[in-house]
């Protein structure tokens, strides 16, 4: 009896050391709920007043770890961005009118770096957290909603944190830099708006598309980025192998997945370029310029 009592008194304390340890303030949320009185701040926003901290955890160029800090005395809603890049801190910004970065080992090209002929540094990740939204997973039917879902599931892409808490958030991304090595979790990076990256409204579409992106896509969409971001020809993207030895039938992208990123790359140029032809330097489009009917426009003589 004394021996049952002895490992029972054990259990218990091991239990209470890991309901604290699983209770620390300072240990990252990872799910909350909507908190619909709680102050709406956009991302970047947020940042920049310091309400908000975050710091990215890359898993690898494909995704990882967001992670969230309410740095006031008052729960935030923080409503992200439908997409972001994530920048080496030891990366430069070039010309960031034109999109253009410097990063050590390469030359900055529009569009962000050029690929494949750079050596060393890591890459910029570009993606986002998608659709997701702080969730709380609750069994059976409660407040008129199916299980599985709770209020923060109607509020895609806002993320409830108490005050003076982290939450951490996966996001999904693409890597921007081919030929430059992997990102990690442990390497810094800053998180910019794609707008500060790049210039280039068709690579600005495809990064947004990433973060949303199901899983049969990514590949799909990093061959079309390679090919917008780093100029690398669709010959070049067929030949990529997965072994660091080139071998008969070891493609990195099959060809369905090559044919769909050439139809997304020209679908999204040949869009884009038609709202540039039809846009005037004062933002009228051509219709705008067209005669009214029954107008007459003044002959030159």
């Amino acid at each position: 009896m004394k021996r049952i009592a002895f490992w029972q008194v054990v259990l218990g304390v091991c239990c209470l050391g890991t309901s604290l340890v699983w209770g620390r303030p300072d240990r990252p949320l990872t799910r909350t709920d909507y908190d619909p009185s709680a102050r709406q701040v956009e991302f970047f926003e947020a940042l920049q007043t310091e309400e908000v901290q975050a710091r990215l955890l890359p898993r690898d160029s494909t995704g990882g770890q967001l992670l969230l800090t309410n740095s006031t005395a008052e729960p935030l809603t923080v409503k992200m961005p439908e997409g972001f890049v994530g920048v080496p801190v030891h990366a430069q910004f070039g010309n960031m009118g034109t999109g253009s970065m410097m990063m050590p080992g390469g030359t900055g090209q529009n569009n962000g770096m050029a690929g494949g002929n750079q050596t060393g540094g890591l890459q910029s990740v570009g993606g986002g957290t998608g659709m997701q939204s702080t969730m709380g997973q609750q069994s059976g039917m409660q407040n008129g909603m199916m299980p599985g879902m709770n209020q923060s599931s109607m509020f895609p892409g806002f993320f409830s944190i108490p005050a003076g808490r982290t939450l951490r958030v996966p996001y999904q991304s693409a890597c921007l830099n081919h030929g430059l090595n992997e990102p990690y979790s442990r390497a810094p990076y800053r998180i910019v708006p794609i707008e500060d990256y790049t210039s280039d409204p068709v690579l600005h579409d495809l990064i947004v598309d990433v973060a949303t992106a199901d899983p049969n896509r990514k590949k799909s969409l990093q061959a079309a980025i390679w090919n917008v971001a780093n100029g690398i020809g669709w010959k070049s993207l067929a030949a990529e192998s997965v072994s660091p030895i080139p071998a008969p039938g070891d493609h990195y992208f099959s060809t369905a997945q090559l044919q769909q990123a050439k139809a997304q790359v020209t679908a999204l140029q040949a869009r884009h370029q038609a709202d540039a032809s039809n846009a005037t330097p004062t933002g009228r489009s051509s219709a705008d310029r067209q005669p009214a009917a029954g107008s007459r426009r003044t002959a030159k003589r």
